[in-house]
């Protein structure tokens, strides 16, 4: 068995909706949603004979949650926290 393009351009779709940065959903709820469909889509397309296909597949989303993460408020918040210089008070002057 093998699945069709579009089937797979289906799955991307689907994994776009999930881990859109605009959503408003913590980091975790997207990866509970996202491993949800990913289990149900590979429990249906699992038996297919395209391993090559799967693993660039599990790539592509796994960068996506990675944008998701790094997108998400509290990972900017952080980040800028940690690149944040100290303030300089100027001598009297």
């Amino acid at each position: 068995m093998k699945w069709t393009e579009k089937s797979l351009k289906r799955c991307k779709q689907r994994v776009k909706e999930i881990t859109r940065r605009n959503r408003g959903h913590s980091v975790e709820d997207v990866i509970i949603e996202l491993r949800k469909f990913a289990n149900g889509w590979m429990g249906y397309f699992g038996i297919s004979h395209t391993y090559r296909e799967v693993l660039e597949l599990d790539s592509w989303m796994r960068r996506r949650v990675r944008l998701y993460y790094w997108t998400a408020p509290a990972a900017i918040a952080a980040s800028l926290q940690r690149a944040a210089i100290p303030q300089i008070v100027p001598q009297g002057g």
